[in-house]
């Protein structure tokens, strides 16, 4: 991993939620559950981020139940806190509603997870990275439960497009 968050930084993690359980009878898409597999994919990177330091001050996630149950996961194993919102505007979001956003954040956070859907991670991802983020070996880029870690040089409503440090997509399988 590159180095992440210089003092004067700020960071953004943006993760996809977990696996879902597509067998369960969740009645619609938003109430669909985490899998098994989904709930310790969540969990080993809730460790990660708390090894490596990159626990947030804020997440921000999707009011959709998997969203909710990824967030529960991975801040399980946190040893701080972080102040958590549930929100509408992050279901099923597009790049655009995700940028306004982060542009959106107060300049009092130093750093924020958001957690989300695709195609909408995928899409952002693409869109702030400077340079060409690393697809997985099937082609995909925010598969369930990765998380790209990016570091801010500048004031969050500054964020534009090809305007961030991408330091790292990091991948439950590869942990």
């Amino acid at each position: 991993m590159n180095k992440v968050n210089a003092t004067n930084m700020k960071t953004l993690l943006l993760l996809r939620h977990a696996k879902s359980d597509w067998n369960g009878n969740s009645g619609s898409d938003h109430s669909r559950s985490i899998s098994a597999r989904g709930r310790d994919d969540a969990t080993r990177l809730g460790v990660w981020v708390q090894d490596n330091n990159l626990v947030p001050q804020q997440i921000i996630s999707s009011d959709a139940f998997r969203t909710q149950q990824t967030v529960e996961c991975i801040t399980e194993s946190w040893q701080e806190s972080a102040d958590i919102q549930f929100t509408d505007i992050l279901y099923l979001a597009s790049e655009g509603a995700i940028l306004e956003l982060i542009q959106s954040v107060p300049e009092s956070v130093m750093s924020i997870m958001l957690v989300a859907h695709n195609p909408g991670m995928d899409a952002i991802v693409e869109d702030l990275a400077q340079t060409a983020p690393p697809l997985t070996n099937d082609g995909k880029l925010m598969a369930t439960c990765n998380m790209a870690v990016f570091n801010v040089a500048c004031e969050w409503a500054g964020v534009r497009k090809r305007s961030l440090e991408l330091v790292d997509i990091v991948r439950p399988a590869s942990l």
